[in-house]
């Protein structure tokens, strides 16, 4: 077993700074949005969690096969690409995740997000934290290593130039459906207070608000530059979405992550195809990247009437997950499977994929955690890693001593 794990099992150190985490959010953000005021015991967690460089290298190369696939036009044109064949997305795709669960130091592969949150959050959580077992360890640093407001700033700028070189970014819009009622709306505010610092305008909007004239989005009078992205809708397929589908598709502002981004990046039949063999031959692609891709992605199956005896035969080695779900939301783990259930999935679009159980993390004697590791990126460089501990089936924010984790990387 390696360091970190053992760390993992024995370590029942509290290494958040809860004192000066609120200060931070009473600096940054309204007073009434405090998230550790509204959500204390469920959104962050004392308890650290150590990760290996070993295992962070593992993620990395990961992470740098898959992107360098997004560079392959025979992939892209398998994932989707032609969806978009009238327009040319010009935009990388701000804050992409990767989710994993670790199997001793190795990663596996859970699934790929886009509008995912968390990313502001635990860049503050990375500010104030105590420093753990310093007495007895001395190769600990900490996730601030990653985090930076510099990177931040820069990667909504670079987005911004990457669409339109000749312009300046001025005006932001962060847009979700009911953003105050958001469960991470306190995210969204330290997005402003950040973006704001650096002479960036910024609104938090709801698709409603939106009107588009003389092909220019708005919100309100004011005209909008770029938007961020925040909403579930992820084809911008609803009604109240269908201002937000015109810009993007006019490609006169600059809006990510967009629905192109969440086709080749997180549309779960992407993971069949990452374990499709015959597929990723022909790619032309080194067999070390075969390997890697074969050793972090899960077997992967689409559910289709054609193999249902197969995978119920096997169902209790497989979690059934929806093509357009998120969050969890109508996934099953197939030991749970009733025939009925069995034969709704067969009836709507899922995938089907090994149970990759996720590790324990001991934050007590005889009390134990679930937990996961997220790795935010753009354009395949990681800007911070996150930890979330929770009981149930999947993370939820509503374990007590569950949520977001201090990481601390053993150098």
């Amino acid at each position: 077993m390696n360091l970190a794990n053992t760390l993992n099992e024995i370590c029942h150190c509290k290494a958040l700074n809860w004192d000066s985490l609120h200060e931070y959010f009473y600096k940054k953000i309204d007073e009434n949005f405090n998230p550790i005021k509204n959500h204390s015991s469920s959104l962050f967690s004392d308890y650290p969690f150590f990760i290996s460089e070993k295992s962070l290298e593992k993620i990395q190369g990961f992470i740098l096969i898959y992107e360098s696939l997004l560079k392959n036009p025979l992939y892209l044109e398998k994932v989707g690409k032609s969806e978009y064949s009238t327009i040319t997305v010009r935009e990388k795709g701000i804050l992409c995740c990767y989710d994993f669960h670790l199997l001793d130091d190795f990663p596996k592969l859970i699934e790929i997000n886009t509008n995912a949150g968390g990313a502001m959050l635990n860049m503050a959580l990375s500010q104030n934290i105590f420093q753990c077992c310093k007495e007895s360890f001395t190769s600990l640093h900490q996730n601030r290593d990653f985090y930076s407001e510099k990177a931040f700033l820069s990667m909504f700028r670079d987005e911004y130039k990457t669409c339109f070189p000749e312009r300046e970014l001025k005006k932001l819009l962060i847009v979700d459906e009911k953003p105050k009622e958001q469960f991470l709306y306190s995210e969204f505010l330290l997005y402003k207070a950040l973006l704001e610092s650096d002479g960036i305008e910024v609104f938090i909007a709801e698709p409603e608000d939106l009107g588009w004239r003389e092909k220019k989005l708005f919100f309100k009078d004011i005209q909008i530059d770029f938007v961020y992205n925040r909403s579930t809708d992820f084809y911008f397929e609803k009604e109240n979405h269908s201002i937000l589908r015109k810009a993007f598709l006019s490609q006169n502002v600059c809006i990510s992550p967009n629905p192109y981004h969440h086709t080749i990046y997180a549309k779960k039949t992407n993971l069949a195809l990452l374990r499709d063999s015959e597929f990723i031959s022909s790619l032309n692609i080194t067999k070390t990247a075969i390997d890697i891709l074969e050793q972090v992605v899960p077997f992967t199956l689409i559910v289709r009437p054609e193999n249902a005896d197969e995978l119920w035969s096997r169902r209790k080695n497989l979690f059934f997950k929806p093509i357009s779900g998120y969050a969890g939301r109508g996934a099953y783990r197939g030991d749970k499977l009733t025939k009925k259930t069995f034969s709704e999935i067969l009836e709507a679009e899922y995938i089907a994929q090994d149970y990759i159980p996720p590790s324990l993390r001991q934050i007590a004697e005889g009390d134990s955690l679930k937990y996961d590791v997220r790795v935010y990126t753009y354009e395949g460089n990681i800007l911070g890693l996150a930890v979330r501990y929770y009981r149930g089936q999947t993370t939820n924010f509503r374990t007590v001593n569950g949520g977001f984790a201090p990481v601390y990387i053993l150098s």
